[in-house]
């Protein structure tokens, strides 16, 4: 039986009267009209902004009525009663009508042609280099010598090939990235769990190339390692360009690492590249590092989840500069064609010294090219698995 304690203190239909549903969600419905009409006008950074803005006091009345419902001990009718299902509807809708506007596709012939050079290359780098750098992952035995020598955490070998490769796909996308609030990283005295808004495939790039920290996949790099992870609390990119619903999955790997949350906005990248295209148009992009959130320890998970939340939503109203999420200049995108000519020379004379070094080295040995290939494997299975027993 529910104790008294544990007993609903309040109905979902009392608490969306609690938080005035009917008139706030009145009130953005009447401002709906003359902030799209006013989105039509001025840079495309500022045209977001304004519908993002309305987004950000329509969405604070959906984290209101989760958090209330949490406070009266029925969370678990969130998404199930009539009346919170009937709330939601009516939000989404609105939602529905506030999308991003995009970077129009040029049709130019010859800027096509450079969009597929550059996809290409990002092609090249995320299969060809990424499997090449596999090679040097027993590197990081060398770890623990090099930490010994004074060769600070983030620039250790593995962590500079993680930064190094995304910056490459961020040239290859031909993405000026510009970046604040970096020092919140910077002067970190513990490891964190950085969240990425996520509403375009360049966000994970971009976060990972302009973070002073380098970043780690897994929980247990935190845990056992004092590394940083960084995840998106989003889950999956979104389709509109305005911030999803936070999963709860990123809130339990924070709760088991018991570490502070730095939250990262990304700017423009949905404007350059949003789903359904097929390439990053070159563009600017702004990533914004705000303080470190730490949980407060009276709230469950669910209450600081929606709590960080409300710190995303206010921070995806201010301000961004009028060339985020537009064209670069004429003389970046030279420097980038530059830089995607290296890349492939780079490839090309490292891919042909290999085959000469590896048919010298079967000559010598007299083994075939498959034996070569068998014994590079195993190799690499064993470097995995000490490296597990190890590192």
């Amino acid at each position: 039986m529910t104790s008294p304690a544990d007993a609903p203190t309040a109905t979902p239909a009392q608490v969306l009267e609690e938080v005035r549903f009917v008139e706030r969600l009145a009130d953005v419905e009447a401002r709906l009209s003359p902030t799209l009409a006013l989105a039509t006008e001025g840079s495309l950074a500022k045209r977001n902004q304004m519908r993002r803005k309305l987004y950000h006091d329509s969405e604070l009345i959906r984290v209101e009525l989760e958090e209330r419902m949490n406070e009266h001990g029925i969370e678990n009718q969130w998404l199930t009663s009539p009346e919170m299902q009937e709330a939601n509807k009516k939000l989404d809708a609105v939602r529905g009508q506030l999308k991003l506007d995009v970077m129009p596709a040029s049709h130019s012939q010859l800027e096509k042609l450079y969009m597929l050079v550059r996809l290409a290359t990002m092609a090249l780098l995320l299969v060809a280099w990424f499997s090449a750098f596999t090679v040097l992952i027993p590197l990081k035995l060398l770890n623990p010598v090099l930490s010994q020598l004074g060769v600070k955490k983030n620039y250790l070998p593995m962590d500079l090939i993680s930064w190094g490769t995304a910056s490459l796909v961020c040239i290859a996308a031909c993405t000026e990235m510009q970046i604040e609030g970096s020092d919140h990283l910077r002067n970190l005295q513990d490891s964190v769990v950085c969240m990425f808004s996520h509403s375009s495939n360049l966000d994970g790039f971009i976060v990972n190339g302009t973070s002073p920290v380098a970043f780690k996949e897994l929980a247990i790099s935190v845990n056992e390692r004092g590394n940083s992870v960084c995840i998106s609390p989003e889950g999956t990119r979104s389709k509109d360009g305005l911030l999803q619903e936070f999963k709860k999955g990123p809130f339990y790997l924070r709760e088991d690492t018991k570490k502070n949350v730095v939250p990262a906005i990304v700017f423009g990248a949905y404007e350059l590249w949003p789903p359904g295209r097929m390439f990053s148009i070159p563009g600017h992009t702004l990533v914004r590092y705000l303080p470190q959130y730490e949980s407060n320890p009276k709230l469950n998970r669910n209450q600081n989840r929606l709590a960080l939340r409300r710190i995303y939503l206010k921070a995806f109203t201010e301000d961004v500069p009028d060339h985020i999420g537009t064209p670069v200049s004429s003389n970046f995108v030279l420097k980038n064609v530059f830089y995607l000519y290296v890349i492939w020379a780079i490839t090309y004379k490292v891919t042909w010294s290999s085959l000469v070094l590896v048919n010298s080295f079967c000559y010598l040995v007299d083994i075939s090219y498959g034996t070569f290939m068998l014994l590079s494997l195993l190799t690499t299975l064993a470097g995995e698995v000490l490296m597990y027993l190890t590192c």
